[in-house]
């Protein structure tokens, strides 16, 4: 006998998943069908809590507020499925932690409150404070200059979530096709489109070597809950402490590949498990 499973519960976002095409490439794998999330959100208002950027990254933080007139807007999502909210909590990785929250609801056209309140879950920054900025965090500016290179980021991989019949979890991330890890178009830091051309010099023809049993060497470093990003803390492994490996079973990568698939050039170097890089004089 089966027992029927809970509904997911409502989920308050406000940082990058609201920005539309990458939310419908959270829940859908593609970021064009923004009509398939559309009509699952609706704008929403929380109270006793402040966003903050953080420091070096594109997404904010949410934390409690000492101020009771403090308050953040942006989305309510109500999943149909379990399998939706699954793919939001692998996203969100391990340095947020859900936890209950009242959303209320705001009008579509205007922004005001409409009396509605639901109960939902709000994911809130369990990292060091050291990394809130003072100033708040912009989704105008993410959108305007970041949300592409995290949609070319994202190109060719999707969320999982888990099986809604059987709840058995299916794993964080599944590739729709050879994947990279950016692309050489993408913008650099200094606004340029395209990679500068000093980086693609540096990138061009010259390769990077993992480290020998790279899933060893990370020692107790964790990855986080989507695979996508590597978890705070932990040490990796002495190279001297680990198990012998064959010489002809060292391999050197090219920093950039040609994706069989798109026909475009991409830069691809996996820092977490770099050993040595190879320049071209």
């Amino acid at each position: 006998m089966s027992t029927q499973k809970p509904d997911p519960i409502p989920l308050f976002v406000y940082g990058s998943l609201c920005a539309v095409p990458l939310l419908a490439w959270a829940l859908t794998g593609d970021s064009s069908n923004t009509s398939a999330v559309e009509y699952l959100i609706r704008p929403a208002r929380v109270y006793g809590f402040s966003r903050y950027a953080l420091s070096g990254r594109d997404y904010p933080a949410a934390v409690d507020s000492q101020e009771s007139n403090s308050t953040i807007d942006g989305y309510l999502i109500n999943f149909e499925t379990r399998s939706q909210r699954r793919k939001l909590d692998d996203f969100e990785g391990e340095t947020y932690i859900a936890s209950p929250v009242q959303a209320h609801i705001l009008s579509v056209a205007g922004g005001r409150p409409t009396g509605e309140v639901v109960d939902g879950e709000i994911y809130l920054w369990q990292g060091p404070r050291d990394d809130l900025l003072l100033e708040g965090w912009d989704l105008k500016k993410f959108i305007q200059e970041r949300l592409q290179d995290w949609l070319d980021l994202f190109e060719g991989i999707e969320l999982v979530g888990e099986d809604d019949e059987d709840g058995v979890a299916q794993g964080a991330i599944r590739a729709r096709h050879d994947y990279v890890m950016g692309r050489w178009h993408r913008k650099d830091n200094e606004g340029q489109t395209g990679m500068h051309w000093k980086k693609k010099k540096l990138a061009e023809n010259n390769f990077w070597e993992p480290a020998p049993h790279p899933f060893v060497w990370i020692g107790t470093r964790k990855f986080g809950n989507s695979g996508l990003r590597m978890s705070p803390g932990g040490e990796t492994k002495p190279l001297d402490n680990l198990p012998p490996r064959e010489s002809s079973k060292v391999y050197k990568y090219p920093m950039v590949w040609l994706n069989p698939v798109t026909g475009k050039r991409n830069f691809m170097v996996l820092p977490d498990v770099v050993a040595r890089l190879y320049k071209k004089k």
